[in-house]
């Protein structure tokens, strides 16, 4: 059987210890040691993700067909890294090869118009994408330039977090943002 009176004084002395404990807490300095958590985490995983990005890119280059090139004005392309009946096949099957030569340089190789000669291009152009969102606010008092720095946050945090290339080894060239 219970003892309601018992239980409730219990009940009650838990309460009072439970009020003084939160009475001496200092929600500022947890507050401050939450927001200082937060940062740190943030960092290491900007940490992790350039990290990720590297590994990528390193990974990709290792795939790339390597080709010893001439020092000459227009150079020639004088071996690479796999046979000649492998690279034939490569080209054949998707028209441009992207290749490193000997100084870590990126090209492309494909055929002349006669189907034998080797020719070396420069890699691949760059990709312009743009991104477009909108957002209704119910703006609840809050000044426009407010919402307006916000969204500037936004996008500004992400391109520092590398989100716009994400894990790929893209690198980006050149970026334009307004928010208006």
């Amino acid at each position: 059987m219970i003892n309601y009176t018992n239980f409730a004084t219990m009940l009650e002395h838990m309460s009072h210890q439970l009020d003084a404990v939160l009475r001496e807490l200092d929600y500022e300095a947890v507050s401050d040691e939450i927001n200082q958590s937060s940062a740190q985490l943030a960092d290491t995983m900007r940490d992790c993700a350039v990290a990720i990005r590297k590994v990528a890119a390193d990974k990709k280059r290792m795939s790339i067909v390597r080709v010893t090139l001439s020092d000459s004005e227009e150079p020639e392309v004088l071996g690479a890294s796999i046979d000649e009946e492998q690279l034939e096949f490569l080209l054949n099957q998707q028209g441009a090869l992207p290749v490193i030569d000997q100084h870590g340089n990126d090209h492309r190789l494909t055929f002349d118009m006669d189907g034998q000669t080797l020719v070396l291009l420069p890699p691949e152009n760059d990709v312009t994408l743009n991104l477009l969102l909108s957002v209704t606010y119910s703006a609840n008092d809050t000044p426009r330039d407010a919402l307006v720095s916000n969204l500037e946050q936004v996008a500004q945090r992400g391109i520092g977090d590398g989100m716009l290339t994400g894990v790929t080894p893209a690198e980006v060239s050149d970026y334009t943002l307004s928010v208006f």
